[in-house]
This record gives C-alpha cells, structure tokens and sequence, in this order.
C-alpha cells in the first residue's frame, strides 16, 4: 500500500472523477457535473511529498486563499557540527551563481534552506516562489538557498541529476541549487517529506525545521525576523508578517464558486474550462498546479475507472481508476496547451504505473478530457512532448 493517501477526514471520500471507461485516455469523463469544490485547511503542513501530516483536516470553502503551516521542530543537535561549512563546500549548479555554496551563502547572515526532490509536483511547482524571495529586498538579510540529494529518498543518480536539472534551470536563473550527494544533510535532520525547510541562524544552528511547505506569509515573517537573527523566533514570541508588505508581495487572490460558477473579486463571472490530469500523488499534482498563473482551482479525485464514486479502498484494490485533479482555469488569462506545458514539467511521461515514489496503477499519468475540441491541443502536446524522448 502506498505511503500517504489518507488525510485526517479522509478526503478521499469524496471529490471522486468518475468515467464508465476504464484506462482509456481517449475517453472523455462522465459523471462529474457533482463533484465538489473544497479547500484543505492544513493545521500542520502544506501537502508535501513523502508523507502527510496526521493534522491535517478537511474543510469545505468558497474562497481559494494560503495555506498556513505551523508544524515545526526546534533542535540544536541535530546538525553537523559544522552545517554551513559543509554546505559552503557542496557544488553548486545553477550556471551564474558560483561553483559552489560559497558563492551563494554569506556567513554573516541568517540561512533559509529549501529541501526539495525531482519528483516531488509541488516542490517544483514552488521554485519559481523560491526564487522570487531570493531576490526580493525583503530577505536581503537572509541567505536563501536549495538542496537536492542525489541518489536519497528516490532521487535521480547524482549524474542524472545533474544532467535534468541541466536543463530546466534556464527556468530559474537566481535560484542556488547545492548538490549533497552524501544525503548527510537530509539523514542529520530526518528530512522524510519534500518539500522540507531548515532555519538556521548566523551560527549555523538550527532554529526550526518545517516538515512541509512554508506560506508566503510564513516567509515573509521570517524576512522580517532576520535582522535580528531570529531572536523573537527563538524565544517564541515572534510576530506575524507585516500586512503592508504581504499585500505588496503575494499573488492571493480571492475567487468564490457558487452553483459551479467561479466570480473574480468584483463578482463578475470568470470564463473556466476544466481539463483532468493524472500524474502520480494527486495531492502533489493539486498543490501545483494551484500555483500555476490562470489556474481558478484544482480539486484531486479519481478517474477512468471501472465503477462510478469509489472509496479509497475500492481503488487501490484495483478498480482501476487513476488519482486525477480536476484543473479549473481563467481562459482569459491562459489556454490548455500552456496548462499541459506545466504539466509535463513535473511529470515523467515515460514512466509506466508509477512517479516519483508511487507505484500502482492509480498513480498511472493520463490526460482527460470532456470538451471533444481539446483532442487536438492534447494530440500536439503529447507529440511535441515525445519528440523530446526517445521512449515511448
């Protein structure tokens, strides 16, 4: 049995993507005009991938918003002896950026660290949000790096690593990617859930270790705390993000359904389509393609299978549906040949009945479709995909 499919209430129980056409791609989805919109309000983490968060709950909402993180350990022996050192000393390899951590991380300041796998949806979904800090003068007193581990937790080979990240880097220029092939990093901190994320003060101690992905909001709070190197963090008093400075630097936006029809803040109609993807752990694929540029919501369920609505339990005893997530997009903003780019950034389209950490059946990839005009984008897509792989 995989590793992290049930939620606190179970949200597998419902939002199911049902078809009476079992494992053809071709077909087009029925009986989905009922699913159901909601929102995870994660008391612990945001969805990662790895494991989930017993403290995770369910919770219905109109209002598509951040998600909060407050699940966190604090420890000052968990840690190599000399943690930025040895970070200091890992290759680098965003080209620009230096050869190695020195060139990206200033020992005089506080150092935020993004732990983070090829295979993970929502880790690369929260690159670019990544770079983004690094790069705002908000967090110019705080060093903010990634690290992979080549050859840990189901990561590519070192080599292989090397060779992918090759190239989609062009994607973030700023972003510092340090290479610990060792894994000794992530085996020191227990890291067992991508994304992950260290804190550590100007001594190299570690402050606090997020099993999850941070907020924006959480973020820039800690932008904030950095100045004074975490003192407030530390003693726990630490305060909320300045509402100024959030309101200048997040891209949340509020957006209502009522009925099956999504409105804008100013209550006007939105023109949606809805396209269903499958790409391994739904939860990862939703929390991705959340962050995607038009996108008005993403709901995770299950598709093209043999019976109507099933239970958790029915699928992964084999009723041959695929984890899916229905996409829900602005078509005045963005088109679903730009959806199905993002798509295959985090997929292997290769893979037979697995990605990433999952294997089964219901975590096969798929595209599905109930608009017969978006045949034709999706043809191209996967031709253009394919010509970039020489398996099938």
């Amino acid at each position: 049995m995989p590793h992290k499919k049930i939620r606190h209430n179970d949200r597998s129980h419902t939002n199911k993507l049902a078809t009476d056409s079992p494992r053809d791609s071709s077909r087009w989805l029925k009986n989905v005009s009922g699913v159901g919109v909601t929102t995870v309000l994660s008391a612990g983490i945001l969805v990662a991938c790895g494991q989930m968060s017993s403290a995770e709950s369910n919770a219905s909402s109109t209002t598509k918003s951040a998600k909060q993180n407050s699940g966190v350990t604090s420890s000052r022996d968990m840690l190599p002896s000399d943690m930025l050192g040895q970070m200091r000393a890992l290759p680098q390899l965003t080209k620009g950026l230096g050869d190695t951590g020195t060139a990206v991380i200033d020992p005089n300041k506080p150092t935020l660290i993004k732990f983070w796998a090829s295979w993970c949806p929502l880790c690369l979904g929260t690159l670019a949000e990544t770079e983004e800090w690094r790069t705002d003068p908000t967090f110019a007193d705080l060093n903010v790096v990634t690290v992979v581990s080549p050859g840990h937790l189901n990561e590519k080979a070192d080599g292989d690593f090397s060779t992918w990240y090759a190239g989609v880097q062009a994607d973030y220029p700023k972003l510092p990617v340090l290479s610990d092939a060792s894994g000794e990093l992530i085996n020191k901190l227990g890291v067992q859930v991508y994304p992950s994320w260290a804190i550590l003060d100007k001594s190299g101690n570690l402050v606090h270790l997020v099993k999850g992905n941070i907020s924006a909001e959480q973020a820039y709070a800690l932008a904030e705390n950095a100045n004074n190197d975490f003192a407030e963090l530390k003693a726990g008093s630490a305060k909320p993000a300045n509402a100024q400075t959030l309101d200048n630097n997040s891209k949340i936006e509020t957006i209502k359904q009522k009925d099956g029809v999504y409105y804008n803040d100013k209550g006007k109609a939105i023109n949606t389509r809805s396209i269903y993807l499958a790409g391994g752990c739904f939860w990862g694929v939703e929390a991705y393609m959340e962050r995607v540029e038009g996108v008005v919501d993403a709901v995770s369920g299950y598709a093209n299978g043999e019976t109507a609505n099933p239970s958790y339990e029915q699928v992964i005893r084999g009723s041959g549906h695929a984890e899916a997530v229905k996409v829900t997009y602005d078509a005045d903003k963005t088109d679903l040949d730009t959806i199905l780019k993002y798509y295959f950034r985090v997929i292997d389209p290769t893979s037979l009945n697995k990605q990433g950490n999952d294997r089964g059946v219901q975590y096969r990839s798929g595209v599905y479709y109930t608009d017969k005009e978006d045949k034709a984008v999706i043809d191209a897509a996967l031709k253009r995909v394919q010509s970039q792989y020489k398996q099938k």
